[in-house]
Order: C-alpha cells, then structure tokens, then sequence
C-alpha cells in the first residue's frame, strides 16, 4: 500500500489502515492529531494506543505531543495525570500549556474538583522552570489555571 497524503486529501477519507499508517510513520505530522480522532471513531481502542505510543515514546515535535496529550486527555484522564507525575521535571513549556488548557477547562466538572492539591500545585510551580520568553507565550494560560483553580502566584 503506498499512501500519498496532500492537502486534497481528507483525513476522513483514509482507510482504517492508512489512518494507521498515517499516524505510526508520521507521514503528515501536522495531520496526525486529526487523523487519532478520525480513527477514534472507527476503532476507539487502536486509536488511544497509538496516541498513547506517541507520548511514551516521546514521538514527534512538542506540537504533536500537545495535540496527542489533548487527545488522550478527552478519554483518558489518569493516564495524563500519571505521564505529568512521571515527567514533570521535563515537560516542554508548549505542552505544559496544552496541559494547563485542558486541567483549567475541566476545573469545574467532577474531575477537576478531584485533582490533588500536590498535583495542582506540581502543575503551578512548573511555571517558574521556564525562561521569560517562554513563560510570556504561556502566561495566559497559566493566569486561567491559577483563576480555575483558586491558586496564588
């Protein structure tokens, strides 16, 4: 099977097994995030492991990894919850955000009510690792985490 994959072609329009194929050799990378929902819907299993392959290993740029991470985060909120207690030394600031993002809009449902105070404030004090520049591309989101959560500076 060779899988040619351009901008005329919809990620909805892929067979299960290019979809696969898609995603496992990164054939689009920009494309990978979407065609992990796509294949969601068909075979919701295959899908998350795959997401979750792409975050263990540590696959692809932080962008891919900020998109996958929101992906499994929809299904499968402890496994986010144990990547961040396991990483959270290394967690690049672009997928911290992403994290930030998904936890603040989560924060009024059951499951942000549950999360930890040592989790939350892991999560709060991640933000004082991170250099100016970086911190003033993330500060919005780290400001309504902080807001979500009734957490101080």
């Amino acid at each position: 099977m060779k899988l040619v994959f351009h901008d005329y072609t919809e990620v909805h329009e892929l067979s299960d097994e290019e979809l696969k194929k898609l995603i496992t050799d990164l054939i689009d990378i920009e494309e990978v995030p979407s065609a992990i929902r796509e294949l969601y819907e068909r075979e919701p299993e295959l899908s998350i492991e795959l997401a979750k392959n792409i975050v263990m290993n540590n696959i692809g740029d932080e962008y891919l990894q900020a998109g996958v991470i929101e992906f499994i985060f929809d299904y499968d909120k402890e496994y986010i919850i144990n990547y961040i207690e396991s990483r959270i030394v290394t967690i690049d600031f672009y997928v911290y955000g992403c994290i930030l993002n998904c936890f603040s809009v989560e924060s009024m449902q059951s499951f942000g009510k549950n999360i930890s105070s040592r989790l939350l404030k892991a999560l709060s004090s991640k933000y004082n690792d991170y250099n100016a520049a970086q911190k003033e591309k993330i500060k919005d989101k780290y400001e309504w985490f902080l807001d979500s959560y009734k957490l101080c500076k």
